[in-house]
């Protein structure tokens, strides 16, 4: 199985460098760096920056588990040190993805759109 990271863009080129014993594509986007996993030629999973803000991270279920989560979190804390996300307080897998990860609480607020609780986390750099 081969898995390969890279970032995708609809405004660029790709610019391949090695990652990880696979090729990671890199190429800039303007509003959020959106870094997609691959493996055999499948999309499987992706995470998206705006900064040091996690917009997003997102694999697909049979995949969890098998540190793919973990090598896109280090990729984001590699390009960036400190990350800070926002999740569900409802969200059991994300919070248990997030504190296995080293991520600490900064606050408990309300989700305006939804009424929900979400957590904003950070994850501290020892770059």
């Amino acid at each position: 199985m081969k898995c390969s990271v890279y970032i995708a863009t609809s405004t660029d080129g790709y610019i391949a460098t090695p990652y990880g014993g696979n090729w990671l594509h890199t190429a800039g986007d303007l509003n959020a760096d959106t870094w997609v996993v691959e493996i055999d030629n499948q999309v499987i999973g992706f995470i998206a920056l705006i900064g040091n803000e996690i917009g997003g991270i997102f694999l697909q279920p049979e995949y969890q588990g098998k540190k793919i989560g973990k090598l896109m979190m280090d990729k984001a804390q590699e390009i960036h040190g400190d990350l800070e996300v926002e999740v569900f307080v409802k969200n059991s897998i994300g919070r248990k993805f997030y504190s296995q990860y080293g991520f600490e609480l900064l606050e408990e607020k309300t989700h305006e759109p939804t009424g929900e609780k979400i957590l904003h986390l950070k994850f501290t750099s020892n770059k």
